[in-house]
């Protein structure tokens, strides 16, 4: 039996030294995490993973009501941002690597202060790509068109930067 105490592990990760710590036991790792347990996990990943669409269309009509408030007021970009980021940490943990990178393009457009009306249009263009996305689930990178968009992107933002020198 593998103990708390012992360390098996090349990390030296304990998961349950803290508890170890606190009451003074040794508790068997076997009991942490059996089979049985991880699949519990797993199955709550699964659950959370599935609602994660459901629960991200609130967050796109709010994203999409502030873009548009953008047009009239500067002080709704900081608020695009937080909810581009908020979706972003909620797809890390189930992988949808389009919907991450677009979110990550929302925020970086969101810290540019200089050209205002070319922030506004892209910030626009990414919350219809990404309200596509979410709405479509596509929960990969999209393949080609994900990839060409991801580029476009990427190309315009060098050359908005490559314009401030």
């Amino acid at each position: 039996m593998n103990t708390a105490g012992e360390t098996n592990n090349p990390k030296g990760y304990e998961p349950d030294f803290a508890l170890k710590k606190i009451i003074g036991v040794q508790v068997p790792l076997e009991d942490v995490f059996t089979p049985e347990k991880i699949a519990a996990g797993n199955r709550v990943i699964e659950i959370s993973r599935e609602s994660f669409f459901a629960s991200a269309e609130e967050e796109i009509k709010k994203l999409s009501a502030l873009v548009d408030a953008v047009a009239s007021s500067e002080a709704s970009v900081p608020i695009v941002a937080t909810i581009a980021s908020n979706i972003k940490g909620e797809v890390e943990i189930y992988g949808y690597p389009l919907i991450r990178k677009i979110c990550a393009h929302i925020m970086e457009t969101c810290r540019d202060e200089q050209n205002k009306a070319v922030r506004l249009a892209l910030i626009n263009d990414l919350t219809q790509a990404l309200t596509y996305c979410i709405r479509n689930e596509i929960k990969d990178d999209g393949g080609k068109t994900g990839k060409a968009l991801l580029a476009d992107v990427s190309r315009f933002l060098t050359e908005e930067k490559a314009k401030k020198k």
